[in-house]
């Protein structure tokens, strides 16, 4: 899955994505965490905020999953942001 943020492809930053949900279910949910370390230089900084929408991609470009930021988690030790995101219907 590509996931875009403010037409941003994190793709090559994205480390673990986990997108659950069935027909039974009403709306959607996308976990991913991605790098982020502002002290890095050759690391892309691309701050992702609660209520911010979020965008997934299947890889021919097919959009799949479109949602709001729940649930931000920073991990500076790691340099590593995870985020959970429902889709509109939730």
């Amino acid at each position: 899955m590509i996931i875009k943020h403010h037409k941003n492809d994190l793709s090559p930053l994205i480390g673990r994505i986990m997108w659950s949900g069935s027909r039974l279910q009403v709306a959607r949910k996308l976990q991913f965490d991605y790098k982020q370390d502002a002290r890095d230089p050759n690391l892309p900084n691309y701050p992702i905020n609660n209520g911010e929408t979020v965008y997934g991609y299947t890889e021919d470009g097919k959009l799949v999953f479109q949602g709001n930021v729940y649930k931000v988690e920073k991990d500076t030790q790691a340099s590593t942001v995870s985020i959970l995101a429902y889709d509109h219907l939730w």
